[in-house]
């Protein structure tokens, strides 16, 4: 099967085959519309950073089948929710993107293919990048997932398939409270090696540890994995007490940190705050003065400059004026920063659509404090 395409763009296909249950493996190589995501317009700025965008207007596309790897292993699922217990005959480790079990590799595909069984925690999710060697195929089981595509976003329920060619540029993040489970195919194999030189062993299925950004981003390259730099913000709310003149509010870069990158914070009120990152910086803090006369402040990143992108999914927040909740729990991490910065997430307070993130960096070297 050669389903590889040229296009650098992303389709996503809403299937109908699982209105006949979990049976629908059966019609195996069944056409599918995928649908072409318009153009998001980063100038729109919508009223509460806190919500999931609005749908994106989508155009039937006829691009391909479901691998037939895929419709297979589903037809021999009991259990397709993402708190089963599948993973237990599996070879299965934990990467950034959640808890990966190995379906089939190269060493049972004839160097064909490779098949992951995915489950990803609430807040968990990767970072944006692409692959120089493989595409990719990603079907939706268990909750939903919003991805990055180049510079579109999609939101992925149950039964939602989206193709990837190699060197187009993705990410994907849980925003809900529940567990969410996807397949991911990719042809040819190969990268089952990247998995296995990063993964990290699971003793708790369903909790996150903490990635190493340093080992992640040296054993990519050699793997066909480019991290481009990626600005976003390392949460979506930020919060100031009440009568404070002056608000804290973190930015980070995902990636490579080889070159001086930069772009804008825009608030609400107009406002536009230049942020730059030097060459090995991958997290910024900024103060941002607070009008006495407004409680809440949306904030916009935007404009990057030196080949930066801007991360689609974590590129709108939120300025509270109130306490900070003191309930958390910690999730997996989203990012990656600077080698030898060590990256982990805490204090997360979530509802649908609404996550809270903040990230610690261990190493001094890579903090940097504005005020403006």
């Amino acid at each position: 099967m050669n389903t590889k395409t040229k296009s650098t763009a992303f389709y996503v296909a809403s299937s109908f085959l699982l209105a006949l249950g979990i049976s629908f493996p059966a019609q195996a190589h069944v056409g599918l519309h995928f649908h072409e995501h318009e153009q998001q317009d980063s100038s729109t700025e919508t009223s509460s950073s806190t919500e999931t965008s609005s749908p994106i207007d989508i155009y039937d596309f006829l691009n391909g089948p479901i691998p037939t790897a895929i419709t297979d292993y589903v037809a021999g699922l009991d259990d397709i929710s993402a708190t089963s217990l599948f993973y237990q005959d599996l070879e299965t480790a934990w990467v950034a993107g959640g808890r990966i079990s190995f379906v089939e590799t190269g060493e049972t595909t004839n160097e064909q293919y490779t098949l992951l069984d995915v489950v990803v925690v609430p807040g968990g999710g990767t970072p944006l990048h692409f692959h120089e060697n493989e595409a990719e195929w990603f079907f939706m089981l268990d909750g939903t997932l919003e991805f990055q595509l180049e510079d579109q976003t999609a939101l992925t329920p149950p039964e939602t398939l989206i193709f990837g060619p190699e060197n187009g540029k993705h990410a994907f993040r849980n925003q809900t409270s529940d567990l969410a489970r996807l397949l991911i195919y990719y042809e040819p194999t190969g990268v089952e090696d990247f998995f296995r030189e990063v993964g990290q062993p699971v003793t708790d299925p369903f909790n996150q540890p903490p990635v190493n950004p340093e080992e992640l981003l040296e054993a990519a390259p050699a793997n066909g994995l480019i991290f481009p730099s990626s600005l976003e913000f390392a949460g979506n709310q930020f919060f100031t007490e009440e009568g404070s003149s002056v608000a804290t509010v973190d930015v980070i870069r995902t990636g490579a940190v080889e070159d001086i990158v930069g772009g804008s914070i825009f608030l609400g009120t107009g406002t536009e705050i230049p942020i730059e990152f030097g060459i090995g910086e991958s997290f910024q803090r900024v103060n941002i003065p607070l009008p006495n006369d407004i409680n809440t402040i949306d904030l916009f990143l935007k404009n990057p400059t030196g080949g930066a992108s801007i991360g689609l999914l974590a590129d709108q927040a939120i300025i509270r004026t109130r306490s900070i909740p003191e309930s958390s729990f910690p999730v997996g991490l989203l990012a990656f920063g600077t080698i030898g910065a060590g990256l982990m997430l805490k204090n997360r307070k979530s509802n649908q659509w609404n996550v809270e993130r903040s990230f610690m960096f261990n190493s001094s070297k890579t903090k940097s404090s504005k005020t403006v």
